[in-house]
């Protein structure tokens, strides 16, 4: 049973760790997106149409998308894994 515990111990702070790295990079996604938004604007002041970032939109829209489900899923893999260990203490 304490060798149960340990792994739990064990995942959850993989998942932890998981979550974290997840969490780093949908902030760097969402300053991307605004770098982007920025440039964006700027171009267009100086003659060149928006259609060129809109694969750059997209492609980071679709990443941001799938980090956040991803993200999302360690989010609930987190709380099930507190849970367990929560009930093995007492």
């Amino acid at each position: 049973m304490d060798n149960l515990t340990v792994d739990l111990i064990d995942l959850f702070d993989a998942v932890c760790l998981a979550k974290n790295d997840l969490d780093w990079t949908l902030y760097t996604l969402q300053e991307i997106k605004e770098k982007v938004k920025a440039l964006k604007e700027e171009a267009t002041k100086h003659g060149m149409h928006e259609a060129y970032f809109h694969s750059l939109e997209q492609f980071t829209g679709i990443l941001e998308y799938t980090m956040t489900l991803r993200s999302n899923y360690w989010e609930d893999e987190e709380i099930r894994i507190q849970n367990q260990l929560d009930k093995k203490e007492k």
